[in-house]
């Protein structure tokens, strides 16, 4: 039944398998993604693990994948804000990161004080 349901979803085209595994791949080990991904939605729901041979069973995966997913295209002009928001944040901390590594050089440089 599962290889059924399996070449069903494959005569589509649409590659689900490979959607699936790369959505739960995007948000595993990556703290900052999964922070920006809570914040941006209020949800700390992130995606499952699919499994390639088990299709009939990966009901739950592909529910919470659907409600992922809709919130992002239902949303778009938010989210790109808050990406852009977010880019230009990390952006001013590493400009100051990189202000005090030359000012502490520039200290180290003049020696000790007298």
């Amino acid at each position: 039944m599962h290889n059924a349901f399996r070449a069903g979803l494959a005569s589509t085209g649409w590659e689900l398998g490979h959607f699936f595994s790369s959505l739960s791949w995007l948000f595993k080990d990556t703290p900052a993604r999964r922070e920006d991904f809570t914040a941006l939605t209020g949800s700390s729901d992130f995606p499952l693990e699919h499994c390639q041979h088990r299709w009939v069973e990966n009901v739950e995966e592909a529910e919470r994948a659907y409600k992922e997913c809709e919130w992002l295209l239902l949303q778009p002009d938010q989210s790109i804000e808050f990406l852009e928001e977010r880019a230009e944040e990390e952006k001013r901390k590493n400009l100051k990161r990189k202000r005090n590594d030359q000012c502490e050089e520039l200290e180290a440089m003049k020696g000790p004080k007298s």
